[in-house]
């Protein structure tokens, strides 16, 4: 993923429960993934180089730091692509994307990427980070940098100071790690469409299992063929793969002369059997690609994720047909969304963007509900709210002289609902001007505690970071100044029921 405005959704739907690993001998096939994207400080993306002038031993030197080596590559006008020997590695113009399995230590080659690419390419600052995993099968045969997830969220904060962490799916099936960073730059590259399809896919069904073994296929294409993943890869891809030898199969696939690929990496033991398939590519429909993926490999559990930013339609249009339909066969036991909205501004942007972002909005929608309230909702207003709306034009008449601070009393303290004064505003001779700014200044307050409440809990990646005692006074002191707001509020409208002073606060509207 390219952009900071991408949502993700999260599937996870299940046959049959999980069975025991092996004891005697075991292999974590669930990758590590690090997705990468690289820009200059000091130039733009016309001027900045390219991450494909790296040198192969470079590379390999890397590789080895993560314990793992290239196996063979492929390589078109756009992207590089590596079957290694656990899993892949794929390398564009800005964007490197390693993903490993087994015990290899993905993370400690972090800070060997960051350097090839200020060195031979020019692209001295990251721009996004991406890493993510399923959770591990045995944890514990992992090395200590990836025995668990606060342990990689402490060492990429080490690096990326405003990354944010998150955990989907439950914590009592299987779920997938997320953390992401990005940074606002000076040369952002052109952002184009960027969704990304990843299916985790376990226990496996024994035949399919067989057709990725020496006993069954040649070598890596024969394999390709014969075990119908020919079926899975969009028409005209470029391909290479590979065989091992007993078992276990790898895939690499890159579309055409674009950046597009795909990745299939599978391990076939019985006793602790998964594959994985990941692409980016916008040819065929995604949701009938995943129909395919599962024919071919027959999971009784998949973990799914789509990645998509603002302006993917491919990616919107996949995880609205995985959100609303069914997939033949499995039975959905997770589905969770996470997005980059007004509420998440906090922790997304920092507080000062965060409230100017949200306040924006607020006053936005609330305009928008005004104009289409006098266009088209004057019957219905007529009808429904005859009684609230002349209630509340004998109000507004007589506060007529300071009209703008009795609209944003009305906001601060919202003892009339806002979606009916978003209505009725034009019903009450109310300019849109007033309507506008008496939203965006009234619901300053309450939405800088919110949004300061985000910027505080996206500082905590673990536990531990609850109970500490600075994180613990700033949510104590906002959840206090909401209620009391919220105690000054009923009061001021009881007291206000009982007199004549103000009117408006009498007036029940519930």
């Amino acid at each position: 993923m390219s952009s900071a405005t991408a949502t993700c959704e999260n599937f996870a739907v299940q046959t049959h429960p999980v069975k025991a690993p092996d004891e005697e001998y075991f292999f974590e096939g669930a990758e590590k993934l690090l997705e990468l994207w690289f820009c200059s400080s000091k130039i733009g993306p016309e001027g900045a180089g390219s991450l494909r002038s790296i040198p192969r031993d470079q590379i390999d030197a890397m590789l080895d730091i993560a314990r793992c080596k290239i196996l063979h590559s492929k390589h078109n006008e756009s992207i590089d692509s590596y079957v290694l020997s656990e899993s892949s590695l794929f390398i564009s113009d800005n964007r490197v994307i390693l993903k490993t399995c087994g015990t290899t230590r993905l993370l400690a080659a972090l800070p060997v990427i960051m350097q090839l690419a200020g060195t031979y390419a020019g692209l001295d600052q990251v721009q996004s980070v991406y890493y993510s995993r399923k959770n591990f099968l045995r944890p514990d045969l992992q090395p200590n940098l990836h025995k668990n997830f606060d342990a990689e969220v402490e060492y990429l904060d080490s690096f990326f100071e405003d990354g944010h962490a998150y955990c989907l799916g439950s914590l009592k099936q299987d779920r997938w790690y997320l953390y992401t960073f990005h940074r606002e730059v000076e040369f952002p590259a052109h952002k184009q469409p960027d969704h990304t399809l990843e299916i985790l896919m376990s226990d496996l069904d024994e035949e399919v299992l067989h057709k990725f073994t020496k006993d069954f296929a040649v070598d890596g294409n024969d394999c390709f063929m014969r075990a119908g993943i020919d079926k899975i890869i969009p028409a005209g891809a470029d391909v290479h793969d590979e065989l091992f030898d007993p078992c276990g199969y790898s895939m690499n696939a890159y579309m055409n002369d674009t950046d597009q690929y795909a990745t299939i990496h599978v391990t076939p033991e019985k006793e602790f059997s998964f594959a994985s398939f990941e692409t980016n590519q916008d040819l065929v429909c995604l949701y009938s690609q995943t129909r395919k993926v599962l024919q071919c490999f027959r999971p009784n559990k998949i973990l799914m994720t789509v990645f998509a930013n603002d302006i993917s339609i491919k990616g919107k249009d996949a995880q609205q047909q995985l959100w609303d339909r069914e997939l033949p066969g499995y039975r959905r036991t997770n589905v969770q969304f996470v997005r980059l909205e007004n509420l998440l501004a906090g922790a997304l942007f920092g507080t000062l963007r965060g409230v100017a972002l949200v306040c924006t909005l607020n006053s936005i929608g609330a305009s928008f509900c005004f104009c289409l309230s006098a266009l088209f909702a004057s019957p219905i207003v007529e009808r429904f709210l005859k009684t609230r709306i002349e209630n509340l034009r004998c109000l507004v008449n007589a506060e007529r002289d300071r009209l703008w601070v009795f609209l944003l009393s009305a906001r601060v303290f919202p003892f009339t609902p806002h979606w009916l004064l978003n209505i009725s505003s034009p019903f009450l001779d109310v300019p849109l001007r007033y309507h506008a700014s008496s939203v965006f200044v009234g619901l300053f307050p309450y939405n800088l505690l919110c949004v300061r409440a985000g910027t505080v809990l996206a500082e905590v990646n673990s536990m531990s970071d609850v109970f500490d005692v600075w994180t613990l006074s700033e949510l104590f002191t906002v959840s206090l100044i909401l209620l009391l707001a919220t105690k000054m509020s009923k009061k001021n409208n009881l007291e206000n029921k009982v007199t004549d002073h103000n009117v408006l606060h009498g007036v029940k509207m519930s």
